[in-house]
């Protein structure tokens, strides 16, 4: 899963990556427009939806709150 969110970050214009799935995004230029388009991705392709209500920078915070939450979704 954590393979797919690096492609999805690449996908929505993140240049640099973390190298610890726990480091903060936002050091890395990852804003609110980011958030959106991510969640674009994920909806599109692992085939959940992530409520508006969820899509906050704390949910978007680091790749593995990413993780955490398209799991709690139900993606695999």
């Amino acid at each position: 899963m954590m393979s797919k969110i690096r492609n999805f970050l690449t996908e929505v214009g993140l240049e640099e990556l973390p190298a610890d799935d726990d480091a903060e995004l936002n050091d890395y230029g990852f804003d609110s427009l980011m958030i959106v388009l991510l969640v674009v991705e994920i909806e599109k392709d692992l085939g959940i939806r992530v409520p508006g209500a969820l899509a906050t920078k704390e949910n978007f915070q680091t790749i593995s709150t990413i993780a955490h939450l398209v799991k709690k979704l139900g993606a695999t």
